[in-house]
């Protein structure tokens, strides 16, 4: 690395010279140069594709494993109020109280993304809400299967109809999450078994037992 010595503002062409003479000698130093290879001393384990995938192992994530979130609380908000949630995506937390726009929302599958504070609403009651982020244009395949797990899904036995939402969320760590209150779990590919077992221990489980 070229070391740099401040010479400061001096007239003349004494100083000019100096500055020019304690740079060659920087660079003739062992690793000096602006030609030098700065990744001499790299580890040879470093990650090559850094930059790339920002999935892989986001923030200690495992897939297919329950995580347990901080509570945000659940404290009703003028509709339209942009809520600042700690997790992203948030599995609690203020959110609105609204006909219009409704929150919380009507279960089922939806192709275009939801505010989250109209699906935590749907938290609070005991839904459970997946998301799915594809990176783009989804596969037919999967939305086929995710349509049908919003409309076959065991209903409420208390409210007789299954209290899911299954909306796309842009910026996902994996391409799938299921949420209930103050757990997600996230997935790398759809899995029927991994979402029926996660909606029927949380359905209903929400702090509020309403519709």
């Amino acid at each position: 690395m070229m070391t740099r010595v401040n010479l400061g503002r001096r007239r003349g062409n004494a100083a000019g010279l100096l500055s020019v003479f304690v740079l060659m000698l920087a660079s003739c130093a062992p690793g000096g140069g602006s030609g030098s290879n700065q990744n001499d001393n790299a580890p040879e384990n470093s990650n090559d594709n850094a930059g790339g995938n920002e999935n892989d192992n986001a923030d200690g994530i495992t897939p297919g494993v329950e995580i347990s979130v901080p509570n945000e609380g659940a404290q009703h908000v003028p509709a339209g109020t942009q809520v600042e949630y700690e997790t992203i995506p948030p599995a609690s937390g203020p959110h609105w109280s609204s006909a219009n726009p409704p929150a919380p929302v009507d279960p089922g599958f939806y192709e275009d993304a939801l505010e989250e504070e109209q699906w935590v609403h749907n938290l609070e009651h005991g839904y459970v809400v997946v998301l799915y982020d594809c990176g783009g244009e989804c596969e037919a395949s999967l939305l086929a299967d995710l349509t049908a797990f919003a409309d076959e899904t065991a209903p409420s036995e208390v409210f007789g109809y299954a209290k899911i939402v299954i909306a796309p969320y842009d910026g996902l760590a994996f391409p799938l999450v299921a949420i209930a209150w103050d757990v997600q779990m996230y997935l790398e590919t759809y899995d029927e078994a991994v979402l029926a077992a996660f909606f029927e221990k949380y359905q209903d489980e929400g702090p509020e037992q309403a519709p």
